[in-house]
C-alpha cells in the first residue's frame, strides 16, 4: 500500500511538473442588480469581509495595499484601477506557492443587471498544486465561489442602499 501511494505521489508530481506554471482563466456572471451596487462591493476591498466568506480578516494598508487572512493563510495584495469599472488585485507577497493577479471588470447590461468578469492571470509554482488546480479543483473554482457570494450579497439591502425590490 505504501509503495502504491508513493507511486501515485510521484505520478502526480511528474504530471504537475509537465503543466505550465502560468495560466489565464476567466469567469463571467450576469448579476441581477444595478452596476453601481455591484461595483461598490467590489471596488472597496476594505468591505470584502462583509460579503466574502473566505475573508476572515482584512487590513487596509498604505499605498493601495491590503492584507487578507483567510482559509489559505495571510496574503498581501496591491490594488490597481487601470480603467473605469476595472479593479486589479495583484499578489505582492513573496514565498507563496502561487502568484499572479485578478482583473475584475464590471459592465452594466441593463438598468438592473451587471456583467462581472474575473480574469485570473495566475502562476502556480508547486507541481503538486498545478496538478490539483488543473485536474481536481479547477483554476476557476475560487472565482466562481466569489461570484456566487457577490451575487448573494448584491441582493441584500445594506443600511445605505435602502430597499431595492
Amino acid at each position: 500500500i505504501v509503495l502504491v501511494l508513493v507511486l501515485i505521489a510521484v505520478a502526480i508530481r511528474m504530471i504537475g511538473a509537465s503543466l505550465p506554471v502560468n495560466h489565464t482563466v476567466s469567469v463571467t456572471r450576469t448579476i441581477p442588480h444595478p452596476s453601481e451596487d455591484v461595483w461598490s462591493r467590489i471596488s472597496d476591498p476594505g468591505q470584502w469581509q462583509k460579503w466574502r466568506s473566505d475573508v476572515k480578516r482584512l487590513e487596509v494598508l498604505p499605498d493601495h495595499r491590503f492584507r487578507v487572512t483567510g482559509s489559505n493563510g495571510t496574503v498581501l495584495y496591491r490594488i490597481e484601477m487601470p480603467a473605469e469599472r476595472t479593479l486589479v488585485t495583484v499578489i505582492e507577497q513573496e514565498g507563496l506557492p502561487y502568484g499572479g493577479r485578478w482583473i475584475w471588470q464590471v459592465e452594466q447590461e441593463t438598468a438592473r443587471s451587471t456583467r462581472v468578469t474575473i480574469t485570473e492571470e495566475g502562476e502556480v509554482y508547486s507541481p503538486m498544486f498545478r496538478f490539483f488546480g488543473r485536474y481536481l479543483f479547477g483554476y476557476d473554482s475560487t472565482m466562481k465561489s466569489v461570484l456566487d457570494q457577490l451575487e448573494a450579497a448584491s441582493g441584500e439591502s445594506g443600511p445605505d442602499q435602502g430597499d431595492r425590490a
